[in-house]
Parts: C-alpha cells; structure tokens; sequence
C-alpha cells in the first residue's frame, strides 16, 4: 500500500539523503510517493537530479540521535494517519546516518588549467561509483562528467583538465555523487575553481647534427584553442634565397620534431638559422629563435671538376663532364641531376658514363625535360662505396626560343605573318600567332596555327573573320611539347583600311522608266549589304531603298523601276551606300537620271488549272498617270453570249490576279478565251491576249433542292396498283426532274414509267430501269453509283441521288424509293414521297448499308441512282 503526499508551490524544499541535506527546487502540486514496505532512504528516488536543481550549500546533519526503526504495526498505523513532513525526514536521516561524503580541491594549477578533486565516501552497502559533474559555461554547455578512480588510501580522485571543457577560462563549477551499491546516493556542491592560461609556449633544442642533417625538437604549449600547427622556418643565406619552412611532426602532445636536410637548401656550408613558430587554433602564435647551427664538414680530400661542353641550341644538347676525380675509398656511382622549372618538375637524374680516362660524362637531352627553354641547373653526386655523397653544383647552360617576325598587309584582305624561328627543335610542338584588332578589346582574337617550312613559320590572317577595321595586333607564341607556351614576339602591328566603292548607271529606258545601277565594291573585311536609295519627289515621300545583288562577275546590280516610285516621271535622284561586315559602310552619289514614262504595258498566264477554274496572272506597268483599273473579258460561246469581264484584284505594285470559274459561264465546256486590258488614269489603254484554255470536262452544275411531293396526295390508280400505294418511284423522279426545271408531275412520270412496262405490270411498284429512262426520256443524265464514296462525292458536288432503300426506311419486308440531297459532315438530307415519313437528316453511311438487295429495284445496275443536267 502506498500513501500520497499532496505539496503546494514552494521555493525549495529539503531533501536528506545518505544524511546529507540538499537544498533543490520542488515542482508545484508534485506527489511524493513512499512505501510503507522500505526505509526512508530507499524511498528517494536514485535517478540523477539536473546539476542545476543541486544548491551550492551543503549542509551536515548534525543530529546524532538515530530513532529505532519502526515495527511492521506502527508502520501500518502510519498508512492511516496523516503523514508529516518532519517525521519523513527523521526516518530518512535515521535510515541513512552511516554513510558519509567529503571532498575538497587540490593541486590547482591556474596556467594548464586543471586541479584534482579529492573524494572521501562511505556507505554501509558500500560504495558502487562516484562521479564529479564540472562545468564553466553558464549553460552547462562544456560539462563533463568525470568517474573518479579509487586510490590506494581508499579516496576517490579526479583529474579535471581544462581541454575537456572547450579550454574555457573563469569560474568551474565542481559536483560530487556518491552512489551506494543499493542505487541511493548522497551529493555534495564543492567551492567555486577559478582556471586561467598562461600566454603560449615554445622551446627547442638541436641535436643528431650530420654533415648533411640535424634535428629540431621542440615543446609546446598552446592557448585555450588548442595548437594548430608547429613551423620551422630554417636558412642559410643571408637574403633567405635557401628558406624552408618545415612542418613540425607531432610525437606527443607537447612535443614536436623537424629533421633539417642541406639538400633542401641547395647543400650550402655555413651558418644556419634556426626559428620556430607555433601557432594556435584562434591565430595568436608563439614563436622563438634556436639560434644558428654551424654546417661546416671537416675539410674533405676528396675531389673532382665539372665542365660543361658540346652545348647546341637549336639540337638541344649538351654534356657535363665530370673529371679529374680523387676520391678515397672508391667511386660507386656518379649521378647529374638536370632541371629548367622552378618547381624541379621536369628534373632528370642521368647515371653519368665513365670513359676510358677515367672522367664521367652525362648527355643531356632537352627533350628529356619537358622541351623547357630557358635556365637549366645541374648538379653532380658522387657516391662512395662507403654510401657517402659527394655533392657539387655545376654550370648549366641557357637555352633560348628567338624569332623574328615580319607582317605584309600589301593584301588588305590576306594579311601574310612570317616568324624566323631560333629555338631547340625538341622544343617546338606548335607555333601560334594569336591576333586581334583593336576595336572591341580582343573580342574578335583568333589564334592561327603556323605553318613551317625549315625554320620557318607563317600564317595568314583572313581580315573577314574578324569584321573590322583598323589597326591589329599579333603576337606568336611557341607551345613546348608540354603544352606550356612561350611568347617568341610581340610587337606585329598593321592596320587595314578602308575598301574601294565605284557605281554607274546603265540600260536608261526613258519611256518605260527603268534604269540599271552597276556598283562595283570592295572591303578587305568582306562586303555584308549595298544598298540604294533612289528616289523622283522632291520630299523623298516616293523613296525606295533597293538592295542590290551580286552578279557572276563579283559587281552588284540594281534595277530601278518607275512603278516602284508612283510611275513618276522626271528627275530620279541615286545614291549607292556599301556596308563592310563591321557595318562600317562608304557612299557616293551618282549623276541625276531622268524619264519620261510615257509606255503602258500588260502581259499574263494562265495557272492551277482545275475542272472548273483557272487563275489570270497580269504584270501591268502604267504610264505616268497611274494604273486606274485591269479588267479581264472571258467568254466560252462563239457569240459571247456568256462572256464575263472580271475586275483583276491588285497584289503588289504590279501584279494583278483574276480566277475563272465555269459557274459564271453556265458551267459551259469548251475553250475559254481570256483577254486583258490596263486602263491608264489619263484613258489610255493597253490589252493583251492570253490565248483560249481548253476547259473540257466542267461539271454540271448542281441542282437545286428537290421539289417536295407526296404519292399519298395523288388519287387513282396506274395498271393494277393505286398511285398513294406504289407510286414512291415515280414520286421520287418528279420531285428531282421538278427541281431542274422540267415541268412533269408524280402522275404524269407514272404514266410514262407504266407505258415502258416499268410501272405496276409485271409487279406493284417500279423498277431501276424506270427511274434511268424516265430521267432520259425528259432530258436528265443518270449516274449509277455502286459505293459509299461514289454516292458522297456525287451529293457533295450538289447533285441529287435516287435511293432504293429497305427497312427501317420503309416498311419491313417492303423497299421504298427516296430522294438524297445536301451534305452535312457525313449526314445527308432525306426526303421521303410517302407522306415525309423519314423526312430529315440520317448518317449517308446508314442509308447506304439499308440499300435495297430487290433484283427489281436493281434492274439498272445500282439502288443508287445519281441525277444531274444532261
């Protein structure tokens, strides 16, 4: 059973545990639960508190007296009763009065930033762990929790070190918990630890001197932020020309080592200078001076010579030779190390040769060392047998990349380079003459690829390619086989100037009003567009700028024409204006021309030819006066009786166009003649004629919509039948015959259907063959049409069809004759004799598949019966 404790809002409230009283925050209305099966101590909780809820102050119980733990009985009556809040913490201090916890700080050292805590801590369970929470951040964001390790005299110790805290400086804050084997624990709050730095450090010393080597070993100390970086600058001349700076090896956390190599420092004697610097995270630095380290060898008998001969230029070739050797103990090998860049990156070390006299001689090749020209460094490396290296600097050739470069622009469109080139013939990958005009920076440069011949280089400079005037620059460039590049000149200068421009005016034609211009150009950077203006009004409101075309013979040409410029007659002004690819542009103006513009004239063709149209082209030019009207007279009949005079609809300035069509000429067939005639503004005129355009199969023209009549009105009887119960057929061509004009009537196409024994004889109703010799005898023309396509194309040209239908278009078991016509996308239009019955729209492709398969119906060949003109 448990009781609970309600508690109100409070500041603090006192908690004892391990007898120890810590003051922490209580959480409003928070229930305290207590088993009434364990002691006090066991009924506080053992999970771990926030450091920030733990109080500075930490107060011992001072109360000796230890009430007896309670009987079962009493503890079950304390279920009942209420529970006060003192009687808790007498239980939990008698529970608890044999455990203890102390500590204190030592050993701070303000400049490493650490101290130790030490830990005295008993429990009558024993003690299972002791942690120190320490932190100086206000936020507790550097806290580390430290486990403190047992020592030999039974205390627990912590060493708390200031790079575990993001090296902070200030105030720490030190926590101590005691935790029992049981889980319950007791916590202290020890006094505040101010941890300070001192200013970075470092020390060194030499030491494992060679003749070649020493060592630099150092020790640090960084700031805070902790070391970055150790660097040991070390030199032997006095301008620094040989400096190195060495990146110091860490060997541990304060220690760090340089090994310095006279190799790296060009092997010079003397006196070397020795500096250190560290360098700490946040930048600040340490630094010191080692002094200087002597790097004299004991004097050596051991010698030799160096010559450099047999030195070539333009071969790229020369030797070094290594003679006049005394050394002691024996020659292994001898080695000549050769570069020309900087950075050693094309360095070649030869195995020199020994010749008969004892001398060492090395080829050097400059096609071994990236092609390079320029400086070239040797040195030279006797090894002993003992191992030892005898080392020399040698003299090294130079080798040079010369030329001379000439420019002949005598050609403004072709402008020639030539560079004479001096240069190792393993040197030379390419040669390149980068050039550029000075309008728009180097915008239009353009890196021509020489051409050689011997030692020879040349390119051409194609000036329409670069669109501009003016003066140019070139350089030329040698690429080494690397692809690296030298400049060989720089100084090609010349300048292209303006081209040439002539014109004149040729082929006056002062009637008609038409002059040629011949214009003859040039620019060394290309012609892009000449253009004329050319004009008759003083105000230039009749102006046309013409743009002329290049002939065969490289002029240009162009063609004025009066009717461009109003038909104006008198004084025509020209100007010629060139522009060169750069829209740079020269002009000139020619001589006045006048005309007179007194010839009219019209010409044409016939084209797109059809059926029944054909179109009339017509290029017209007025007279001065201006073009009032053209008017195209065409007629079929012999007597022009169906002769129509079309008005041409105008396009441009001087072409007009008129289409024929045959349903302005009673849709004749035959042969059309087509004439054409300009009227002039001032009455005079001009015709011409276009011959006669054979137009033999014009259709028929469509007929109108059939007259609409019902067998159902007409009374009687034809042979054995009654007329309003089979007279669909004849209905049917009545309605179509009407329709063209032919005066005839349901009953009378009957009697004529009846009389050729196609009607109500042999059986009710009447046949195919009826509606073809009717339609014939009264001066129709009938189609039979046996598909889908063939009935379509015939409605769409406007003609009328005759349909032998069945079922649902009739009666079942009966068929039926209607009348088809007008199209609508793929609807036709159905008129029904018997009483309008399926009168309307229907799908043509239905009526088609409804057709009638009676052998009667289909005497004349087809169920589908066209009707047109004769």
């Amino acid at each position: 059973m448990k009781n609970k404790l309600q508690r109100g809002v409070t500041l603090c409230s006192t908690v004892l545990l391990f007898g120890t009283t810590i003051t922490v925050p209580v959480i409003a209305e928070t229930t305290v639960e207590f088993s009434s099966t364990s002691n006090s101590t066991s009924a506080v909780s053992s999970s771990l508190p926030p450091i920030s809820q733990v109080s500075e102050t930490v107060q011992e119980t001072t109360d000796e007296s230890v009430p007896e733990e309670p009987s079962v009985e009493e503890v079950e009556t304390s279920e009942t009763a209420d529970v006060k809040e003192s009687e808790t913490s007498t239980t939990d201090r008698r529970n608890a009065v044999a455990a203890t916890l102390t500590a204190e700080i030592k050993n701070i050292n303000p400049e490493a930033g650490s101290y130790d805590v030490i830990i005295k801590a008993t429990s009558p369970s024993g003690i299972k762990e002791v942690k120190v929470p320490v932190w100086q951040a206000a936020n507790q964001s550097d806290i580390k929790w430290y486990v403190a390790q047992k020592q030999a005299d039974g205390t627990y110790k912590v060493h708390v070190e200031n790079k575990y805290h993001a090296y902070h400086t200030g105030e720490y804050q030190t926590h101590v918990y005691a935790y029992a084997t049981d889980n319950s624990y007791k916590a202290l709050s020890l006094p505040k630890t101010t941890v300070t730095f001192a200013a970075s450090e470092i020390t060194g010393s030499i030491s494992n001197q060679t003749a070649q080597t020493f060592d630099v070993t150092l020790t640090v100390r960084g700031n805070a932020s902790g070391v970055k970086k150790v660097e040991v600058p070390i030199w032997s001349k006095p301008d620094q020309s040989d400096i190195k700076w060495y990146q110091a090896t860490k060997k541990s956390d304060t220690v760090y080592t340089v090994r310095m190599e006279t190799k790296n420092h060009n092997y010079n004697k003397g006196d070397y200078t020795v500096h250190a610097y560290l360098t700490n995270h946040d930048g600040t630095k340490a630094s010191i001076s080692l002094g200087k380290v002597s790097m004299t060898p004991a004097q050596s008998t051991d010698s030799f010579d160096i010559v450099t001969q047999g030195f070539s230029n333009s071969a790229g070739t020369y030797q070094v030779v290594i003679k006049n050797l005394a050394i002691t103990g024996g020659i292994k090998k001898v080695q000549v190390p050769v570069w020309q860049a900087n950075n050693q990156n094309d360095i070649k070390w030869y195995d020199a040769v020994k010749q008969a006299d004892g001398s060492y001689i090395a080829n050097i090749d400059l096609k071994n060392h990236k092609g390079h020209v320029g400086q070239y460094a040797n040195h030279v490396y006797v090894t002993k047998n003992n191992g030892e290296k005898i080392a020399k600097s040698a003299p090294a050739p130079k080798f040079t990349a010369t030329g001379t470069l000439t420019v002949d622009d005598s050609n403004q469109n072709k402008v020639k380079l030539t560079l004479k080139l001096d240069a190792p013939a393993s040197s030379i990958k390419a040669v390149y003459f980068p050039t550029w005009s000075e309008v728009g920076g180097q915008d239009d440069i353009e890196w021509l690829k020489g051409s050689k011949s011997g030692s020879t280089w040349t390119a051409t400079v194609d000036i329409a390619k670069h669109k501009s005037l003016g003066k140019y620059t070139t350089h030329v460039y040698m690429e080494m086989p690397d692809g690296s590049k030298t400049v060989i000149a720089n100084n090609g200068k010349f300048e292209i100037k303006k081209g040439t421009l002539s014109a004149e005016i040729k082929n006056i034609n002062s009637e008609v009003g038409s002059y040629d211009v011949i214009i003859k150009a040039s620019s060394p950077i290309g012609i892009k567009e000449i253009k004329v203006p050319v004009w008759q009004a003083a105000n230039q409101s009749d102006i046309k700028w013409y743009v002329a075309q290049k002939q065969a013979d490289g002029t240009y040409k162009v063609h004025v024409d009066c009717q461009n410029h109003g038909n104006h007659a008198g004084v025509y002004a020209t100007h010629v204006y060139a522009y060169a690819q750069d829209n740079s542009f020269q002009a000139i103006s020619l001589p006045t021309t006048t005309l007179a513009v007194t010839t009219s004239k019209i010409s044409g063709s016939i084209s797109n030819q059809t059926a029944q149209t054909f179109d009339v082209t017509l290029t017209v030019r007025a007279n001065a006066s201006g073009v009032k009207k053209v008017e195209v007279p065409i007629w079929s009949k012999a007597d022009q009786s169906d002769i129509k005079w079309y008005q041409a609809t105008k396009q441009s300035g001087t072409t007009y166009t008129v289409r024929m069509d045959a349903k302005n000429h009673n849709y004749n067939s035959g042969n059309y003649t087509v004439h054409a005639y300009l009227t002039n503004n001032d009455g005079t005129k001009v015709s011409t004629s276009l011959g006669k355009v054979a137009m033999t199969n014009v259709p028929s023209k469509p007929l109108p919509n059939p007259v609409v009549y019902s067998q159902l009105d007409v009374s009687g009887s034809i042979g054995f039948g009654t007329f309003a119960s089979t007279g669909c057929v004849p209905t049917s061509t009545a309605m179509v015959l009407r329709s063209m004009g032919i005066n005839v009537t349901p009953y009378s196409v009957g009697l004529y259907m009846h009389s050729i024994g196609q009607y109500n004889t042999m059986v009710a109703g009447a046949s195919g063959l009826a509606v073809t010799s009717a339609v014939a005898h009264y001066g129709g023309k009938t189609t039979l049409l046996n598909s889908y396509d063939a009935v379509k194309n015939f409605l769409d040209a406007g003609y009328s069809v005759i349909a032998m239908v069945a079922y649902p278009y009739t009666f079942y078991g009966s068929t039926h004759a209607v009348v088809l016509h007008g199209m609508s996308g793929g609807n036709v239009y159905v008129t029904d004799p018997y009483g309008g019955r399926v009168t309307g729209w229907h799908s043509l492709r239905d009526v088609w598949n409804n057709r009638s398969s009676d052998g009667y119906d289909l005497n004349a060949g087809s169920a589908f019966i066209g009707v047109n003109y004769k």
